[in-house]
């Protein structure tokens, strides 16, 4: 169990609009092909994955649904049944059961965009660019240091954000 304004297991599953629930490593695999281009440096998929999930994580604990019928819809992240790639299906299987936590230890809501292609951002900005992903792998960054570039510092996390292996 971790902390997040209380006490949350790993999901197992999440309910998506449109197609109910669905395994939550398949949904994660089914979702990163559709947010980062699969053909991109392998640590800017695994920085990729880390936010996939942890925006997962974060809607099955906050539904994208008011009413709470449901976790998440196609639109909150691109969820396309099926469309799991090889090279992002290894950066998922790779960073399982490994979470991002602020330096308080608790979860937060991984924010991410697009950005263009070479632009990188701000450090500490809180919202990681996916190209900005692609440029750091491609200058040698790891993928906890492109997690670090964006969300350490920032409104999410007043020090540097940790990768934990999570084994509740």
């Amino acid at each position: 169990m971790l902390d997040y304004y209380g006490r949350y297991s790993y999901p197992t599953r999440i309910f998506v609009k449109g197609y109910g629930y669905v395994g939550f490593e398949t949904y994660c695999k089914d979702v990163l092909p559709n947010e980062w281009i699969p053909s991109w440096h392998v640590q800017s998929l695994n920085a990729g994955a880390f936010c996939v999930r942890m925006v997962g994580w974060y809607h099955t604990i906050n539904p994208a649904s008011p009413s709470g019928a449901y976790d998440v819809s196609s639109g909150t992240q691109c969820y396309i049944k099926g469309s799991a790639q090889t090279s992002t299906s290894r950066a998922i299987d790779d960073t399982y059961r490994y979470i991002m936590v602020n330096s308080s230890d608790k979860i937060f809501f991984a924010e991410y965009g697009q950005g263009t292609s070479g632009e990188i951002s701000k450090r500490s900005g809180g919202k990681l660019l996916q190209y900005g992903s692609q440029a750091l792998a491609k200058k040698g960054y790891l993928y906890n240091d492109i997690l670090n570039y964006y969300y350490g510092g920032s409104v999410h996390s007043y020090g540097n954000i940790r990768i934990l292996k999570y084994f509740g």
